[in-house]
């Protein structure tokens, strides 16, 4: 059993979620800060979930019960509020026709679906079931927006892939699209227009983790990376931004831009002669095969269990791999990381582990200061009385999930580092840094060192990694032994 998360109940968390420089790394929290519509304003509203009026044109949901979960906010909730009962950020099912306020959280792993409140434009929200896609999309999420003038449809893009159609009888459609540091207006030119938006965040390996006060403005230099890829899949597109525009048409064509929040590389429409493979799933795709039905069946229990914490918990108890890896990412989607390590340390099956890690580094970067979150409640956060991290070990904790770059895999003194760790006292971290070396010295697995074992096993297997990464040269040099003073001559007789 793989148990070095033993000890790591960690408090549900929340997030927030692109400027434009070309493509080829933390912020502060904030309260939606939407207005609720105006009773008196709207003759015509209508009284959603909770006695809040919205007008009868309010985007809704258009997909079936299960495929969509929605989490409303409240304009003075604090994000960063991380005690473990605290549920004012909980996800719910809804279902077709579903009415959205402004600043709620609209969730999907699959072809969740939200058409706008004139009906001119509906998004479909995916994810990546075959892995061919250029950005990892595990689940996608958009907070709704009150539409401003002349936008058909306004939202947040929070993560992961959007799929937006010109569904108006005639005429373009222009949707608004806010990111952490800017915003940018997208038009389709006439009704069919198909245009796929993604959107991914990730803490570069290498990254050194930095604590930041509580009024740190964020910018995309301390924040994770952002990279955003917009393609039209079929009619014209133009994208309106505060320092570029561009005008996209469906392939052969200059279809597709990709772009990233820091860097100087100028954005340039790319040429393809085809809508590539990842975009249209073929169902006879392994990949899509394997995950597909469980992807049909967690939308099938949402559809008849309204807790979805229960549904992941459930999947994650599955003999499926695939339920059970959906269970990891769904349950840090929903930002319940408590539920997520419980079912981590309690498995038996050593690749939840693996998919723990990817999951933990998709949070972190889904936003800016989500790593500041993580950091905060490790800190605060007590089992029995006592700290699970000092500020040290946290910070230790986050740099080991973040990675190592290219020159820092080449150099000695990463895997002295490494070596090292596998004896600190908090078994999380020495699970990093074995995750680690068993994947940069695929030789030294045989080892066969358990984060989980007493104090002598580890030590003894810390001894054999040493003697391997000797033997291949990856630790530094010792400097030679200093030589004894040479000693005069003796004279002459």
């Amino acid at each position: 059993m793989r148990t070095w998360w033993r000890g790591m109940f960690l408090a549900g968390l929340t997030a927030s979620a692109i400027g434009l420089t070309g493509c080829g790394e933390k912020p502060k929290p904030r309260a939606s800060g939407e207005k609720k519509p105006d009773e008196k304003a709207n003759a015509g509203a209508v009284v959603a979930p909770g006695g809040v009026a919205i007008a009868n044109d309010t985007a809704k949901v258009a997909s079936p019960k299960g495929s969509v979960l929605v989490r409303a906010e409240s304009a003075d909730s604090k994000l960063d509020q991380m005690t473990a009962d605290s549920h004012i950020n909980d996800y719910k099912v809804v279902d077709s026709g579903f009415s959205l306020e402004p600043g709620q959280t609209v969730l999907s792993f699959h072809d969740g679906a939200v058409v706008s409140g004139n009906g001119k434009v509906t998004a479909t929200l995916r994810s990546d079931l075959s892995g061919k896609n250029p950005l990892p999309v595990l689940e996608s999420a958009i907070k709704t927006r009150a539409a401003s003038p002349g936008i058909d449809f306004e939202f947040k893009f929070d993560r992961g892939r959007v799929d937006l159609v010109n569904t108006a009888k005639e005429g373009k459609v222009t949707v608004r699209i806010h990111g952490p540091f800017t915003s940018s207006d997208l038009v389709l030119a006439t009704p069919g227009t198909r245009v796929v938006v993604e959107v991914y965040g990730r803490w570069m390996p290498g990254t050194q983790f930095t604590v930041l006060p509580a009024d740190t403005k964020y910018t995309p230099e301390n924040s994770p990376l952002m990279r955003l890829l917009i393609l039209v899949l079929k009619g014209e597109a133009e994208i309106i931004h505060p320092r570029n525009s561009f005008r996209l048409i469906a392939p052969p064509g200059n279809a597709q831009i990709q772009a990233q929040s820091r860097g100087d590389a100028i954005v340039v429409p790319e040429h393809l002669d085809a809508v590539p493979d990842w975009v249209n799933e073929n169902p006879k795709d392994p990949e899509v095969a394997k995950h597909k039905p469980a992807i049909d069946k967690l939308a099938s229990l949402l559809a008849k269990e309204a807790d979805a914490e229960k549904v992941f918990e459930e999947l994650g108890n599955s003999k499926d791999p695939v339920e059970r890896l959906i269970a990891v990412y769904g349950l840090a989607a929903l930002d319940e990381l408590e539920k997520m390590f419980i079912l981590i340390r309690t498995t038996r099956t050593p690749e939840l582990v693996d998919e723990g890690i990817i999951a933990l580094r998709h949070f972190m970067g889904r936003a800016p200061g989500n790593d500041q979150l993580f950091y905060k409640f490790l800190t605060t956060h007590k089992i029995g009385g006592r700290s699970v991290f000092t500020p040290k070990q946290a910070e230790a904790f986050i740099d080991l999930l973040d990675g190592f770059n290219e020159e820092q895999r080449e150099q000695p003194s990463t895997y002295l580092y490494l070596l090292k760790q596998l004896s600190n006292e908090k078994a999380p971290i020495r699970g990093l840094a074995i995750w680690h070396l068993n994947r940069l010295v695929p030789e030294g697995q045989k080892i066969g060192y358990d984060p989980t074992d007493d104090a002598p096993a580890r030590e003894l297997a810390v001894k054999k990694w040493k003697d391997k990464l000797t033997e291949l040269k990856k630790l530094p040099e010792a400097p030679p032994a200093p030589k004894p003073p040479t000693k005069p001559a003796a004279p002459k007789p």
